[in-house]
């Protein structure tokens, strides 16, 4: 009997000690629980609801902007940076609205520019006319020249009862000059006949009996140095004789005593120097030696330059050598290179 009441008693205290850990530890939970409700309230009023407002405020920056402050000031942790935030928005929207005052300015100045622009454009199309109308006149008054000079020369020869078809004939060709420069102002905008082999030293020869036939001529000696053999070059043999013969006349008008003209060949280019010694060439026109018809003597009184271009070529404007006069070097396609050539 003794030990059934010694273990009954041991249960029982077993069954207290059992029960008192399980209310300890439903205490121990119940005050953990608390706490970190304590510690989320006061994440919440602390941390996250400043943060709420401080990312508001944030897209209120990006915004329009407004004129009260983005963030009330205060004595919490996000309170305290409220004043420098509401001074960078501030500042942003000062800058914003000088941003905009600058986008209108220059939108005011670009249109200002566009209006100045199409004024020069315009300006600039008047220009190219006025240059291409007496380049024109300059290109016309060469063979026009000739033509009154082998006239004159023709009344001669009639007058004396001599043969004069050889005038008769030179005054056709230089008429035939006239009528291709005129037929050239409407095939301007048109793409560039077939190529054709051209033979330098005869138009060299041309170009120099042409000029030197011409009443207005000043008598500057002429030197052909253009070598036997010198191979065809890729062009039309009408504009390389108004082309050579422009820039003698350019040389005799620039004071040139002796003009040189020399042929040789540069790798596949065919090459035509024109080397006087007069002033040389007026600054600012090398660039120009490409415009159709340009010319760099007053209006009647001078002719004009043609083009290369269309030849595949190049023409380039330096000073001679010695410093005195000028050196103008025409490269020609070799016949053979040249695409046009082909079939």
């Amino acid at each position: 009997m003794g030990l059934r009441r010694r273990s009954a008693g041991l249960r029982v205290r077993l069954l207290l000690t059992l029960l008192g850990a399980a209310m300890l530890v439903l205490l121990v939970a119940a005050a953990m629980t608390a706490l970190v409700a304590l510690l989320a309230w006061l994440l919440d009023r602390q941390l996250v609801s400043p943060l709420a407002r401080v990312d508001a405020a944030l897209d209120r920056v990006s915004g329009a902007g407004g004129g009260e402050p983005l963030l009330p000031e205060g004595a919490d942790l996000i309170g305290r940076v409220a004043p420098a935030i509401n001074r960078l928005e501030q500042r942003l929207g000062e800058e914003r609205q000088r941003v905009h005052a600058q986008i209108a300015a220059l939108e005011k100045v670009n249109s200002d520019l566009r209006t100045a622009r199409e004024h020069v454009a315009r300006a600039e199309r008047l220009a190219s006319v006025g240059r291409l109308a007496a380049g024109v006149a300059h290109e016309v008054g060469n063979p026009m020249t000739a033509v009154i000079g082998f006239l004159a020369l023709l009344r001669d020869r009639l007058a004396q009862g001599r043969d004069s078809i050889e005038y008769v004939d030179r005054i056709e060709r230089e008429l035939g000059r006239i009528d291709r420069i005129l037929r050239d102002l409407l095939a301007l905008a048109r793409p560039a006949d077939r190529l054709r082999s051209v033979d330098l030293q005869r138009c060299a020869s041309q170009a120099a009996a042409l000029v030197r036939a011409q009443p207005t001529w000043s008598g500057a000696e002429i030197q052909l140095a253009m070598p036997p053999g010198l191979p065809s070059a890729a062009g039309d043999e009408h504009y390389v004789v108004q082309m050579l013969v422009n820039l003698l006349v350019n040389a005799a008008k620039a004071g040139a005593r002796t003009i040189r003209v020399a042929g040789r060949v540069e790798e596949d280019s065919v090459v035509v120097e024109v080397v006087d010694d007069g002033r040389g060439l007026p600054e600012g026109h090398a660039e120009r030696l490409f415009e159709p018809f340009f010319t760099t003597a007053a209006p009647g009184e001078g002719t004009g330059h043609a083009t290369m271009e269309r030849f595949g070529g190049s023409i380039e404007a330096q000073p001679a050598p010695g410093g005195r006069g000028a050196a103008l070097v025409l490269r020609f396609r070799a016949w053979g290179d040249a695409p046009a050539a082909l079939g």
